[in-house]
């Protein structure tokens, strides 16, 4: 696994599930998020749960939520249940797959994202000259 995927950022917000949904507590913290605050901004979702039953909150809960927020959520979201970790490491090579393949679609927003703010910055200090 790269290091960009082990290592977490503000981006990503992976959640336990609670009876097929996000906990109250998480959806509580939304509450007092502003509307306008994640507009544009990167987002990996994902979320664990005691078993595979729970593998839709992701799609039908998590990322209508970064949604709402008008987030730019990377194509692909993890899910994962207990028993596909050990020690806090994911075990099963393919939710470690996904993670890596989230991770890199995570890193090519963002590096895209960069590289348009550094051009636009230059565009705009040519332009002043």
């Amino acid at each position: 696994m790269s290091k960009l995927s082990r290592r977490r950022t503000r981006s990503s917000r992976c959640r336990r599930v609670y009876k097929g949904s996000y906990t109250g507590l998480f959806k509580h913290l939304f509450d007092f998020v502003a509307p306008n605050s994640l507009a544009g901004k990167p987002v990996v979702v994902g979320a664990t749960g005691g078993g595979h039953r729970h593998g839709l909150v992701v799609e039908h809960q998590l990322r209508p939520l970064f949604g709402f927020f008008s987030a730019m959520t990377v194509p692909t979201s993890v899910y994962a249940s207990d028993h596909e970790f050990q020690d806090g490491e994911p075990s099963d090579a393919t939710v470690a797959q996904r993670i890596e393949l989230a991770g890199t679609q995570l890193a090519t927003l963002l590096l895209s994202r960069f590289v348009v703010r550094k051009s636009e910055s230059a565009t705009n200090r040519a332009s002043a000259a």
